[in-house]
């Protein structure tokens, strides 16, 4: 049984947030430094079907490639992406291609089937961490497997540019030593709330809530309903303080005991012991912002 602290849950959401920060400086810093030596002269053309693939396809090859990235606004949702006569050139012309792929980019590989090319290198991240359509595709969140995806795109600009292979090696360190903030950020809070119970309101971040050990009570058919901006089915979550509640609770997905008795509190996956509801709110990722317009539609404002 997980028990909900407001204050616990501030402490780990200050964390969550300075882990972002340490990510993002240890990726700005991964464009700093000397530049490495280059010899050949090769620009290699590299499309990525979005901006973090992008982003670290572009820090892998230096001055050695230039990278074009079609999805780059957070606003628009990949799978619902339509391709453009401009991507289309991308792809044709590209020598190397990352995609995302388990159906998060579907659009490119048919890009990729309209403009074949006969040396140009794919790299589809599903397919190198075995993952397939319908498998949670937010593959950047796991930090092993961005470490994966980098140490595959180094060994494939090798390949597609053997002159430079120095260079690409050394990229690849700088990007190394840039990600050791992120690395010990993530090893700090393990270290200090592994199998603490979170709940989290989308399938987003499963992967980064494993790799910091965190004990994610949210059920995934929850979390997959949210993230795909649908309401939760009904028996995915149920809210309960007496012991009436029993079957409810333990029959639901996710079972909340809110000021409730010992034995109820047992059978619940949740507890919240707080004076008001918010904190049941904040759980499914209900704003105040989105109970106060609900408010005003009802008149009760």
């Amino acid at each position: 049984m997980a028990v909900y602290d407001t204050q616990y849950q501030m402490t780990l959401t200050i964390s969550a947030r300075a882990l972002a920060g340490a990510m993002l400086f240890s990726i700005a810093l991964a464009g700093c430094g000397t530049p490495a030596s280059s010899t050949s002269g090769t620009n290699l053309q590299v499309v990525a079907g979005q901006n973090f693939w992008g982003s670290i396809a572009a820090q892998l090859g230096g001055t050695h490639v230039s990278v074009t990235s079609i999805v780059t606004n957070p606003n628009i949702d990949p799978h619902d992406y339509e391709s453009s006569a401009t991507d289309a050139r991308a792809f044709a012309t590209a020598d190397y291609v990352v995609l995302n792929g388990a159906g998060y980019d579907d659009w490119g590989q048919k890009l990729l089937s309209a403009n074949p090319g006969q040396n140009r290198k794919v790299l589809t991240v599903a397919e190198l961490l075995n993952k397939k359509a319908g498998d949670n595709e937010h593959f950047w969140y796991n930090p092993d497997w961005v470490e994966k995806v980098a140490d595959r795109i180094t060994a494939d600009y090798q390949a597609l540019d053997a002159a430079d292979a120095g260079y690409f090696s050394q990229k690849r360190e700088a990007l190394r030593i840039a990600l050791k903030p992120y690395h010990d950020a993530i090893a700090r809070i393990r270290a200090a709330h592994s199998a603490a119970p979170v709940g989290a309101t989308e399938s987003i971040f499963v992967y980064l809530g494993q790799a910091l050990g965190l004990k994610l009570i949210s059920p995934a058919e929850f979390m997959q309903a949210i993230s795909e901006g649908n309401d939760p089915p009904a028996q995915t979550v149920a809210i309960g303080d007496g012991a009436n509640d029993l079957d409810m609770l333990t029959r639901a997905g996710l079972g909340v005991a809110f000021n409730a008795k010992p034995v109820v509190r047992e059978a619940a996956k949740v507890s919240i012991n707080v004076r008001y509801l918010d904190a049941i709110l904040f759980l499914l990722g209900i704003t105040r912002e989105e109970v106060e317009a609900a408010d005003a539609e009802e008149g009760l404002g």
